[in-house]
């Protein structure tokens, strides 16, 4: 294997967005006692922001609402070194849905408004 498996191309961030909003699945990355944590999620991107399914655990939502949460999405392909990798980092919000007719529903959203948004494209290195 070469020194330099793969080159990194810096990707526009209308190029990043398409990214975030054509794919389903990432990992945030926040800190729950005073620890780094990042965690595999489902996601959309609505309205210019990453809204994401979460467990009201309060430990965890204590820690990150308010807070500034990483997010990342991509993927490479082991065989190839080609892929993506596309990051959003901005202050999360804890949404709480208004339940009527069920109070045990336990499910909340987290919602990050990313103030930056960067990626890459991946390729195998060539010689």
């Amino acid at each position: 294997m070469s020194p330099d498996p793969y080159v990194l191309e810096q990707l526009p961030k209308e190029i990043c967005v398409y990214y975030i909003s054509k794919n389903s699945n990432g990992r945030i990355s926040l800190n729950v006692d005073a620890l780094p944590v990042i965690l595999p999620t489902p996601y959309k991107y609505l309205n210019d922001k990453i809204q994401i399914p979460f467990p009201r655990q309060q430990k965890i939502l204590r820690s990150i609402d308010g807070s500034v949460i990483a997010f990342e999405t991509g993927g490479i392909d082991p065989e190839s070194l080609e892929g993506f990798s596309v990051q959003a980092i901005g202050l999360a919000e804890i949404v709480r849905p208004t339940l009527k007719d069920d109070s045990s529903d336990s499910r909340c959203y987290l919602t990050i408004a990313p103030s930056i948004i960067k990626g890459s494209l991946i390729h195998a290195h060539r010689r």
